[in-house]
């Protein structure tokens, strides 16, 4: 068994509506949510196989549920090492 420190990146999509598309705090509130359920973890108690992908499609899942954005979701394993999830291009 390894551990890995992952890095997580969101994008969203929106119109801005008085000079933003949502606020950060929102945003990094549901991520927070989202993460914790990984943070020292092993994650093969979590799922049957955590791979880069599947915890990325996981990760995008249970973010889609919170913010009523089109938003995109990287995983980062490493550097120059990634899998993205996500609604738009």
């Amino acid at each position: 068994m390894h551990g890995h420190t992952y890095r997580v990146e969101v994008v969203l999509e929106g119109e801005p509506k008085e000079g933003i598309i949502v606020d950060f705090a929102e945003v990094k509130a549901a991520l927070r949510e989202v993460l914790a359920e990984y943070d020292h973890r092993v994650l093969n108690e979590l799922m049957p196989y955590p791979s880069a992908e599947n915890m990325c499609r996981r990760i995008y899942g249970k973010l889609k549920e919170r913010l009523e954005f089109p938003l995109k979701v990287r995983l980062w394993e490493g550097e120059g090492k990634w899998v993205e999830v996500g609604d738009f291009p």
